[in-house]
């Protein structure tokens, strides 16, 4: 009987003790604004303006496809809080960092909605 006590509680301890956070909440956001563009040595900055649906959620990853005469992304955040947070529209600025191997036009689109991208053309 102690030893089925026993290993209850070891059971019990090693259940309790359980670390693995929750799942993060992310989700696509929409691109509303390239800003600004940076060019030098075949390395583009832009910045660009990312709407969200509270001021609880921040950037969290970019998931993208890149050519030799195009980029293009898609950007998430994740809510940053799991307190409540009010629905306010707000945005925040993301700067992301694009390498180009070769010279010549390149087209830069970003996800905005379903299949609905914002986009422009460079030339390097």
């Amino acid at each position: 009987m102690k030893i089925m006590i026993g290993l209850f509680l070891v059971i019990f301890m090693f259940i309790s003790c359980d670390t693995v956070e929750p799942p993060a909440y992310t989700s696509p956001m929409p691109v509303s604004k390239i800003e600004k563009i940076t060019i030098g040595n075949n390395i583009v900055k832009v910045s660009i303006r990312v709407r969200i649906g509270s001021p609880c959620w921040g950037y969290y990853q970019t998931e993208s496809s890149k050519t030799n005469n195009s980029f293009t992304a898609k950007i998430y955040a994740k809510l940053l809080t799991t307190d409540p947070c009010l629905t306010v529209m707000s945005s925040f600025t993301h700067e992301e960092t694009i390498y180009f191997f070769t010279d010549g036009e390149k087209s830069i689109k970003f996800w905005q909605n379903d299949s609905t991208y914002i986009d422009t053309t460079i030339v390097l």
